[in-house]
């Protein structure tokens, strides 16, 4: 990645223009592994704008909250970039920020509560992911002691 510019990656990035960085540099990459079916980057942009014009079309606009329901799949992906490039706002940061002004407590990890894989099975391999995923539980499991107390 030496030929990468990256101030040129950061901005794209800031402004949920990754997907668009990538496919006009290499477009036929693959941006998405799933066993629901492989996405280049030039796929995932494309995906992307045709929902970002979706979005505009029911009356999303900048600052509008929109919420995601998808299944593991790369359609989830590219609707979050969507949104992002609409300039929408991902729902879930909003529904954390509505629990801690009501004083509600949100466990937490030591990271994103994700693992990676691109094969099934393969998640078990990372063992960042597996640690944050055990740090979580103990955290989960520690809250539910004290609520009980």
């Amino acid at each position: 990645m030496q030929d990468v510019d990256r101030e040129a990656l950061n901005a794209a990035a800031d402004r949920g223009l990754l997907s668009a960085f990538w496919a006009a540099r290499r477009p036929d990459r693959t941006a998405i592994f799933s066993e629901h079916g492989d996405r280049t980057f030039a796929e995932v942009d494309g995906d992307a704008n045709r929902l970002v014009r979706a979005l505009f079309a029911r009356g999303v606009r900048p600052g509008d909250g929109v919420a995601l329901l998808c299944a593991n799949r790369p359609e989830f992906a590219e609707s979050v970039v969507a949104v992002r490039r609409a300039g929408g706002i991902h729902v879930f940061n909003s529904l954390n920020y509505f629990f801690t002004i009501n004083e509600m407590v949100i466990p937490g990890s030591s990271y994103w509560n994700i693992g990676i894989g691109r094969q099934p099975g393969e998640v078990n391999n990372d063992e960042e992911g597996l640690q944050t995923m055990k740090n979580l539980g103990k955290n989960m499991a520690w809250l539910l002691k004290k609520i009980r107390s």
